[in-house]
């Protein structure tokens, strides 16, 4: 899947390559995919000792255990398992999952369905392509991860309402168009229709705040219509619809306004009250904790905060929009709610406990941390190369956010990124002494073609 797995900084296991399904094939609605999954899962197969199968992505009915002892017997129990996923039609949308593994060494990867990616010794994939070619099928009907292609290009925005999306085969409404990093792989790089892409235009910052101007004045006047629905006559107004409508026809009133300037108002004006905890700016991390405190005992009365994720940050790195994880008392229970500009936001998002977490602040014992700040941490990430990367490969200060290990240490979380082609520098920086605990780049595995536009 070209276009999905795996992640652009991602590096397949030492001792074995990756290898993706070639979508030029597997895209083609005559293309016999299930057959192509057969006969890939047969020959992994001879090379593999365990298999877990769901017959689809509801993954109700399952299959999981040892292969049998010989490559021959092996083939023959992944015929017995496709038969058991079902015909050609399984094959589509929440058709079945398979994995294939040598120890703990995964092979064969369809876990959220085919077609399979493939960890496999650079030998066993030549082995491979000369039983794909004995059954009929193309040798490159995998390709390997390095040799995917990566480009910024127009392409269709997926938010574009369901009439203005082109139908296969039909033409692209050039309004729907913006830049995205597009992957191919080499079979699709070597059919793009490179003229015919260099000739979509895309639309102007005003033309695009144009139609947006006009949609959100038809949603402002809609939100009025329903508030005036809402207070007729004989209606009791006090009511849990009204009071949202009312909130929202701020926020879109103001976006009007101010943001798009179609009623003249001056930017950087404010038409309504913004949540604030008192803080002179944006506040650090530490005043967020003391902001939010009081309310999440009020909540809770026990707990501990053991995560602060950064939700929004602003150009100048600072963090506006914290999602900050309590732990419950009873240890299985994680509840995650948002901190804008220090005020608390509920309700939360509960969850079951993943992994062990230490603690960042007791709601009981309610002392602020002994912690470097949010102002210093990005000192420090700037002062370790941060500020030299992001000016080499345009990778803004994108996150910043504090967790509390298992064993007590606090721990930072900062990286500077850029989406495409991806680039990170990322550090872990210790929350007390401030000294830096790892620094690690990751770039994109893929061929990178540059821009198909001017910038």
């Amino acid at each position: 899947m070209a276009n999905g797995w795996p992640p652009p900084w991602w590096t397949p296991p030492e001792g074995r390559n990756a290898y993706l399904p070639e979508d030029f094939y597997f895209a083609d609605p005559s293309f016999a995919a299930r057959e192509a999954a057969r006969v890939t899962s047969r020959c992994v197969a001879r090379w593999s000792d365990h298999y877990l199968a769901h017959r689809d992505t509801t993954r109700k009915e399952k299959r999981e255990g040892m292969l049998p002892a010989t490559p021959e017997l092996r083939e023959q129990f992944i015929d017995e398992l496709f038969d058991w996923f079902g015909e050609a039609a399984a094959f589509k949308a929440m058709g079945p999952e398979l994995s294939l593994r040598l120890g703990d060494d995964g092979l064969l990867d369809a876990h959220d369905g085919f077609p399979a990616r493939l960890l496999l010794p650079a030998e066993r994939f030549q082995e491979l392509q000369v039983c794909l070619e004995a059954e009929g099928l193309p040798a490159d009907l995998y390709y390997p991860l390095e040799q995917r292609h990566e480009i910024v290009e127009p392409v269709p925005s997926p938010f574009a309402s369901p009439g203005a999306r082109a139908e296969e085969g039909q033409p692209i409404d050039p309004s729907t168009l913006l830049l995205g990093c597009r992957w191919y792989s080499p079979r699709q790089w070597a059919a793009r229709d490179a003229a015919a892409i260099a000739a979509l235009t895309i639309p102007s910052e005003e033309e695009r705040r144009s139609q947006l101007k006009n949609v959100a004045w038809q949603l402002q006047m809609a939100l009025h219509q329903r508030a005036a629905q809402l207070r007729e006559p004989g209606r009791d107004p006090r009511t849990e619809e009204l009071l949202e409508i009312e909130d929202l026809t701020m926020h879109v009133a103001y976006l009007n306004m101010v943001v798009l300037g179609s009623l003249g108002v001056p930017s950087g004006g404010r038409l309504y009250p913004r949540a604030t905890a008192g803080w002179a700016g944006v506040p650090t991390a530490l005043q967020t904790l003391e902001s939010v405190l009081p309310a999440l005992r009020r909540l809770h009365g026990r707990g501990t905060i053991c995560v602060m994720r950064r939700y929004g940050i602003n150009a100048s790195g600072e963090v506006t929009k914290w999602g900050i994880e309590l732990r419950l008392p009873d240890g299985e229970t994680d509840i995650t709610y948002t901190a804008a500009n220090g005020v608390l936001y509920s309700p939360g998002s509960e969850h079951r406990v993943l992994v062990p977490r230490g603690v960042i602040v007791s709601l009981e014992d309610g002392a602020l941390p002994e912690l470097i700040d949010t102002p210093r941490v990005k000192q420090i990430s700037d002062e370790n190369g941060g500020r030299e990367f992001a000016e080499a490969h345009d990778a803004p200060f994108s996150n910043m956010s504090l967790f509390a290990r298992a064993d007590g240490v606090l721990v930072w979380e900062t990286a500077y990124v850029r989406h495409c082609p991806y680039a990170v520098l990322s550090f872990r920086i210790d929350g007390r002494s401030g000294a830096v605990l790892s620094r690690e780049e990751k770039r994109s595995t893929a061929i990178f073609e540059g821009w198909a536009v001017a910038r």
